[in-house]
């Protein structure tokens, strides 16, 4: 199928197969679930690893990929996109960001939806020195952020985080007590911050925000988190989170889905505090789906031309998820050599 029948579906106001990048990510595996419920849409599923859980769910199109970091990446999604006919892409890798943001003519031109931040607002996200520079600059609530020459300032400080400066998905990120603990984590992770500890309820909002300013959001608690992933939550509301949240995406200008990260401190002085957008669906935006709140519908209405309600996400407070571990077994012949 060629680019004029894509072209075509895409006028109808359908997106008939949607390419997900990174399944083997909880918001590339969460994606294709959430598309496989709710719409009329076949699934490309994308991933460098062939042991990539997302790969293999049933009734997917599987494809593996080179990894973002090799520079033939490109031009093997744009020979994807060709061969699986597809009409949309949604990617979830941050770093996969950086390269697709400035090249929203060339996906277009290969046929594919895309709707994707601007490269300064994806570098704004990652950088998570320059992330907390421009909201600082612009009064919203964020913890202060230091590099490892300038610890002296914490001094008076209990309880400290370390993490990388433009580190994913929480890893490698480090609670320490002291000071002396924080200089020794630095000494080991190439290219750290460290930030004062913030303690309160952490939460993630699920956000859409189009260019002119508008957005939508829904709440969510981190009740328990592991490894960097929400395994227990539960939505929320409150409008005090909501207003942080839209200060925090109108700061560094964002478009597009994003999940915003934050905590409803104890300090009554500054109630709530946002920590990190991440450009992408978040890997908990399942259970903002599962509450009501029809995100991933209003993103693919976007996609497919369709105007929608910009109006806040209705969904019901109080829905929980627990995530739990299983297990999908493979033979040798299915993973193969890793062509799939």
């Amino acid at each position: 199928m060629g680019n004029t029948a894509r072209s075509a579906i895409r006028s109808q106001g359908r997106l008939s197969k949607v390419m997900v990048t990174g399944v083997g990510g909880a918001a590339g595996f969460g994606l294709i679930k959430t598309l496989r419920k709710k719409r009329d849409t076949s699934v490309v599923a994308l991933d460098c690893d062939p042991l990539a859980s997302g790969l293999h769910l049933p009734g997917v199109e599987a494809h593996l990929t080179l990894p973002t970091s090799d520079s033939r990446y490109f031009a093997q999604l744009s020979e994807l996109a060709e061969t699986t006919a597809a009409t949309a892409l949604v990617p979830t890798l941050d770093e996969e960001l950086m390269v697709l943001a400035s090249r929203g003519d060339e996906l277009s031109r290969l046929g594919l939806a895309t709707w994707l931040p601007s490269p300064s607002t994806v570098e704004k996200c990652l950088d998570k020195l320059l992330f907390s520079k421009i909201l600082n600059d612009g009064g919203i609530p964020t913890p202060a952020t230091y590099l490892p020459e300038e610890m002296g300032a914490l001094e008076s400080m209990s309880g400290f985080v370390v993490k990388p400066r433009t580190g994913r998905g929480s890893r490698d990120v480090y609670r320490c007590f002291t000071l002396k603990q924080a200089a020794a984590v630095c000494e080991l992770m190439p290219n750290p911050i460290i930030q004062p500890l913030v303690k309160g309820r952490e939460f993630t909002a699920d956000c859409l925000r189009w260019s002119e300013g508008q957005s939508v959001s829904a709440l969510r608690m981190r009740d328990r988190v592991k490894g960097g992933m929400s395994v227990v939550g539960t939505t929320f509301h409150d409008p005090r989170v909501l207003t942080a949240v839209r200060h925090a995406i109108d700061a560094v200008m964002f478009e597009g889905p994003c999940c915003v990260q934050g905590f409803i401190t104890t300090d009554p002085q500054e109630p709530v505090c946002i920590t990190e957008i991440n450009p992408r669906f978040g890997g908990g935006a399942v259970l903002s789906e599962a509450a009501g709140a029809d995100i991933m519908g209003r993103y693919l209405d976007i996609l497919a031309g369709k105007d929608v309600d910009r109006d806040g996400l209705r969904y019901t407070s109080g829905v929980s998820m627990i995530r739990y571990s299983d297990e999908y077994f493979l033979t040798a012949a299915t993973v193969g050599d890793g062509s799939l």
